[in-house]
C-alpha cells in the first residue's frame, strides 16, 4: 500500500467540500411570481467537478428576493425574464420566513446549497474591453434612481460630488408627453391640474370679463374708440403674466 501525502489528502478534501458547500452564484431570472416575490432562475456560468468536467448547473426555483427594505420603507420593482441576480446559498431554507415572517423549524436536515438561496437583485452587463463598455445610467457622482433609459428619474446631486461648484441639486426627469397627459403627478395617479410657471399667462375670470367689458364700454361712451375691440380682446385674453415664484423649485 503506497504511503498517502497529507497534502494529497487535504487537497482532495478542499476539493470534496468546494463541491458540495455552495456559496454564491450569479444567475439569470427565468421566471416571476409577483404576488410573492419569488422568481426562478439559471447560472450563467456551468459547474466545474473534481475530474475537470463541466455540466450545468441545477436550476433553482421559487427562490425569495431580498428587496431592499427595512423600518417602513423599501424600494420595490418587478424583476423580468432576463435579470442578473445573485444567489446566495443559505444553511437553512428561508422561503418558510418569507411566507409568514415568523421563525420556523425545518423538517429535515438540510445542506449549505442553493437549493435554500436567497436572490439579491442587481447587476449591469458591460464590457470590460476598451470602446466597448456600455455607459451607466448616472452621470459621473450622481445618484440614480429610476428607468435606466432615463424616462422617469429620480437624481440626486450631492454638495461637491459631481463638480466642486454644486451645491446640492434634486432633479425628477421625465419624458415630454403630449398634453393633456402629464409626465409628473403630484398627490397621486390622478392628478390633472396643470403647474403654474413664473411667466406663464394670467387668464380673468368671468367677473373679470364682466367688469372689463362694462369699463371698456363706458370709456368708449365717453370718449368714442379709445378702447378698440382688437385691445379690449387682447385684455380678456390674458390680463397678465406670473410674476412671483420660488427661488428654491425650478420647472420646464
Amino acid at each position: 500500500m503506497p504511503d498517502l501525502d497529507v497534502n494529497t489528502i487535504v487537497n482532495v478534501a478542499k476539493r470534496e467540500v468546494s463541491q458540495e458547500l455552495r456559496v454564491m452564484g450569479v444567475a439569470v431570472i427565468t421566471a416571476v411570481a409577483r404576488a410573492t416575490s419569488r422568481v426562478a432562475a439559471g447560472f450563467v456560468a456551468r459547474f466545474m467537478d473534481t475530474t475537470m468536467q463541466a455540466r450545468d448547473e441545477q436550476p433553482v426555483i421559487d427562490v425569495p428576493i431580498a428587496h431592499y427594505s427595512a423600518g417602513g420603507y423599501g424600494v420595490f420593482m418587478d424583476p423580468a425574464l432576463g435579470d442578473p441576480i445573485v444567489l446566495v446559498a443559505g444553511d437553512a431554507a428561508s422561503r418558510p420566513f418569507f411566507e409568514t415572517g415568523e421563525s420556523f423549524t425545518p423538517q429535515i436536515a438540510q445542506p449549505h446549497s442553493f437549493a435554500n438561496s436567497l436572490a439579491f437583485l442587481g447587476g449591469r452587463v458591460s464590457s470590460s474591453v476598451p470602446g466597448q463598455a456600455t455607459a451607466p445610467p448616472n452621470g459621473p457622482g450622481e445618484f440614480t434612481c429610476g428607468a435606466n433609459d432615463g424616462s422617469a428619474t429620480l437624481i440626486a446631486r450631492g454638495r461637491g460630488l459631481t463638480s466642486p461648484l454644486e451645491q446640492g441639486t434634486v432633479i425628477i426627469a421625465t419624458t415630454t408627453h403630449l398634453p393633456p397627459a402629464f409626465s409628473l403627478l403630484l398627490g397621486g395617479p390622478a392628478a390633472l391640474l396643470g403647474v403654474a410657471r413664473n411667466t406663464d399667462p394670467v387668464a380673468p375670470t368671468s367677473a373679470m370679463v364682466a367688469y372689463l367689458s362694462a369699463v371698456a364700454a363706458a370709456a368708449n361712451i365717453i370718449a368714442p374708440g379709445s378702447v378698440s375691440p382688437g385691445v379690449l380682446a387682447a385684455v380678456l385674453l390674458q390680463v397678465g403674466a406670473i410674476s412671483g415664484a420660488s427661488l428654491k423649485v425650478s420647472v420646464e
